[in-house]
């Protein structure tokens, strides 16, 4: 039943398909929505520009799988993917200036607005924050301007006295400029959710406010029955169970770009050694799985050391679905990015996950709700016979799964109680 069927809700944003697990968060955000909003309700900002090639496929994409979902594009056209340095810097300055204008004059600029985004989260009844990794300001990353832009929605919506919230988010480091920008704005929000208890953590230390935690919304995408990838494996040598796959990262945080060439240059050599231990020990062949493409040239690096092997095949895919049906297929899957351990776990497959600290606390904090600590190794400081050894254990002893479903679906309907409770307590007011 739909709690709110006369209510619109406006989403902030719809991630593209260049990263299959942040385009999950769009299903996932969608699937728990729409236990409370009627799908035609639901509208979704891009990240992307309409001008941009990412903002079309998304739009096709999102189409494929949920064709009531509204789909505006972004209010600035900044695109680090097609635009040099001299345009981008253009490009902020005049969205610096947009951005100065509604927040001057929000009335008059909804009246006049061409944007079909401004204009949504004007007549919405709520805006919500999609789920993710959006907020930092550490040593790692510090962009004014990216700041800026994401918090657009919820400084406009706070403007104009819109309510706004967050879906489950995981926060890093927050210090300086970052803090004081974010404090207001999570000051104000209407309700704020974690997707792990280390950024809940974070959350209390750094603003002193303390809300829930729930799983990732990439958890909560429900299967598709027509999705089917036995064909694509069997294209490529493999068949149900006989594999393990492995998912490489080489980005940093916020994948604005790959690590320096040291860094990348050590977890080559530790990652080529650690697949060497894998052939040597397993029987089954691996599967390099590319969900990401900044991950492209790294994976087929690592990739060409072994093609000479029959037993090492690669995959390049973006669609969160058929990346569902490939890692349950596997006999267990080793990975670098958080979104295909999501994958994994939600489809019945069991992990080994790996991580740098440079991306936050989502692999590790996310596991820990699993009671799975232990599956989890520091790139910089994997244990060779540890990591052979729990593998072993997770092709051994697959017997976590209906436990595992039991956790996703429980997290899911409370994350859906939780957000009915503090939207029904709500006064809408439209413009």
């Amino acid at each position: 039943m739909v709690i709110l069927d006369d209510k619109k809700i406006t989403v902030a944003y719809a991630y593209g398909p260049r990263n299959a697990g942040d385009f999950a968060l769009n299903l996932g955000s969608i699937n728990v929505l729409s236990r409370l909003f009627k799908k035609n309700n639901i509208t979704f900002i891009s990240r992307f520009a309409e001008e941009s090639f990412y903002f079309k496929e998304t739009k096709e994409l999102l189409a494929k799988y949920e064709p009531k979902i509204i789909l505006y594009p972004c209010f600035f056209d900044v695109d680090k993917y097609r635009q040099d340095k001299s345009e981008r810097i253009w490009k902020i300055f005049l969205s610096s200036t947009q951005y100065s204008y509604y927040h001057l004059f929000p009335i008059r600029g909804y009246k006049k607005t061409k944007l079909p985004g401004i204009k949504a989260i004007s007549e919405s009844d709520i805006v919500l924050c999609n789920g993710g990794n959006l907020f930092y300001w550490n040593r790692y990353r510090k962009d004014i301007a990216y700041l800026f832009g994401i918090l657009f929605p919820f400084t406009y919506a706070k403007k104009i006295k819109k309510p706004y919230g967050f879906l489950p988010q995981s926060i890093g480091e927050i210090d300086g400029l970052g803090k004081i920008i974010l404090n207001n704005i999570f000051k104000e929000a209407k309700f704020i959710t974690l997707r792990e208890n280390i950024s809940k953590k974070t959350l209390y230390k750094t603003f002193n406010l303390d809300y829930p935690t729930f799983l990732d919304l990439a958890f909560f995408i429900e299967d598709n029955d027509d999705i089917n990838t036995t064909s694509i494996l069997s294209s490529i040598g493999l068949g149900k169970k006989n594999f393990i796959a492995f998912n490489i990262r080489s980005g940093k945080l916020g994948d604005t770009s790959e690590f320096n060439s040291l860094k990348l240059k050590n977890m080559l050599l530790k990652l080529i050694s650690l697949i060497k231990k894998l052939l040597e020990n397993f029987e089954y062949d691996i599967l390099f799985v590319i969900q990401n493409k900044i991950d492209f040239i790294f994976t087929q690096q690592i990739y060409n050391t072994f093609k000479t092997s029959r037993r090492v095949h690669l995959i390049e895919e973006y669609d969160p679905m058929i990346l569902r049906s490939i890692y349950k297929q596997s006999i267990t899957s080793i990975t670098m990015r958080f979104h295909a351990a999501v994958f994994s776990l939600s489809s019945g497959t069991p992990i080994l996950g790996i991580y740098d600290k440079e991306w936050g606390p989502k692999m590790i904090g996310t596991m820990n709700q699993f009671n799975m600590h232990h599956k989890v190794f520091d790139l910089s400081d994997i244990d060779p016979n540890k990591f052979i050894d729990e593998l072993t254990d997770n092709i051994n002893n697959n017997i976590f799964e209906k436990e595992i479903k039991h956790i996703i679906e429980d997290n899911k309907n409370n994350l859906i109680n939780y957000m009915k409770e503090k939207l029904t307590q709500l006064t809408f007011k439209r413009i």
